[in-house]
């Protein structure tokens, strides 16, 4: 996962693991020390859980993926903001 986007949205993504993995007790530092490292959290998780570490990257990913569609679409809600914005100013 991308360092900057785990940081701006750690206690969404940390509530989202929490979610995916019920039996899942780890402190909140314990998750920021991983970086949002898919290996390191699997690691971590797994061992905590007893999850195989290959269902625990399954799930990561899912949860990621999640996080990453949503910045790409505030990316593009930005994008078209401003073109808005640039087409409204041109036009009137």
């Amino acid at each position: 996962m991308n360092t900057e986007l785990f940081n701006s949205k750690f206690s969404e993504f940390s509530g989202e693991i929490t979610k995916k993995f019920s039996n899942l007790n780890v402190t909140t530092e314990e998750l920021r020390e991983t970086h949002g490292d898919v290996d390191q959290l699997a690691t971590l998780i797994s061992a905590k859980t007893g999850i195989p570490r290959e269902e625990v990257i399954s799930r990561i990913n899912d949860v990621t993926r999640n996080f990453n569609a949503g910045s790409e679409k505030s990316f593009m809600d930005k994008v078209s903001a401003k073109f808005d914005e640039l087409k409204h100013k041109f036009l009137h």
